[in-house]
């Protein structure tokens, strides 16, 4: 039958630190859920609303997924807050 594999990986929040020239930097990292869907990857970021996006193969959706870093940067830019990143356990 058809099997669905899901993959988390856990990210936690880094506080800001300054680069050499003083800017900040921020890294915020949230859980992302893999799994296999009609013959392609699908990529879901819970603690996003669930944002979601998809690609060919596991490289190609781990890329996609990188792309969601506009929601953040939308986010930020608008003055909006950040959900804080869940922890693997939930």
């Amino acid at each position: 039958g058809d099997e669905n594999v899901s993959l988390f990986q856990d990210y936690q929040y880094k506080h800001p630190t300054k680069t050499g020239k003083g800017a900040l930097i921020y890294e915020y990292v949230y859980p992302a859920v893999f799994y296999e869907e009609e013959g392609k990857i699908s990529v879901i970021f819970p603690d996003l609303g669930n944002l979601a996006t998809f690609g060919d193969n596991m490289a190609d959706s781990m890329r996609m997924a990188g792309d969601g870093g506009l929601y953040l940067f939308t986010a930020l830019r608008d003055g909006e807050p950040l959900p804080v990143p869940s922890p693997l356990s939930e």
